[in-house]
Formats: C-alpha cells, structure tokens, sequence
C-alpha cells in the first residue's frame, strides 16, 4: 500500500482538515460517510461547513488527489498511470484531463518542466 505524504495547503477549517486526511491516503475510496465519520461530523454537516468555505466535497478530494499527483510527478519515479491510481483516480485519462484544468499543463508536461527546473538549478 502506497501512503503519500503531502502537504495541502496552509487554509484552515473544513476543507483543510478534509484535504489533509484525502492528501494521506488519496486512493482511499473516499465517500462524504467515511470522511464525516472520520472528521466527528454528520454528513449534511460536513456538506454544509464545506459550503460555508466555498468548497464541496467533489471539489476538494479532487484538489488533494491532484497536489498528491503533483509531488509523485516531481519525483519522477513512477509512470503516469500508477500515478492515476496512486492518487484514487480510475483511469489514466481522466487524471490527465483533470490535471489539466487544474495546472493548465498535462501531467508529463508537468514532470518535464520540474525536471528542467531541477537541471536549471543544479
């Protein structure tokens, strides 16, 4: 089993708290149930505190898997799609695409711009 270790984030709150548990373990099956319970709230409590921060759950499991796509991507050692699958997504193609719309670069385009930057520096 794959356990990453990411940091989501600086925010405080719901949606915070909510990344971090997904950002430990973003393969998980993650349901608005389990995380509610995991987080000590009801489900509608949990929907409705994430609405309050201008989040939803859909949203902010996604975010969380994708910063943990990113640091897999930055070390450079696993294909794309054991990342996909790393990071709970069910296909290579749609972590690409969500990947995408959030970084505005797709995942390979990513590596290569990290592993530049890295050369860059050295």
């Amino acid at each position: 089993m794959l356990v990453i270790l990411v940091s989501v984030g600086t925010g405080f709150g719901y949606g915070a708290e909510l990344a971090s548990l997904v950002g430990g373990h973003p393969a998980a099956g993650w349901s608005v149930a389990r995380a509610a319970d995991r987080m000590g709230l009801s489900v509608r409590g949990l929907q409705c505190r994430l609405a309050t921060e201008g989040t939803s759950f859909r949203a902010t499991v996604t975010e969380a898997r994708l910063r943990a796509a990113a640091a897999l991507l930055s070390y450079g050692e696993l294909g794309l799609a054991e990342i996909a699958f790393a990071c709970g997504f069910a296909d290579h193609a749609h972590f690409a695409r969500c990947f995408r719309r959030c970084y505005e670069v797709p995942p390979s385009g990513f590596r290569e711009a990290i592993a530049a930057g890295a050369t860059r520096q050295e």
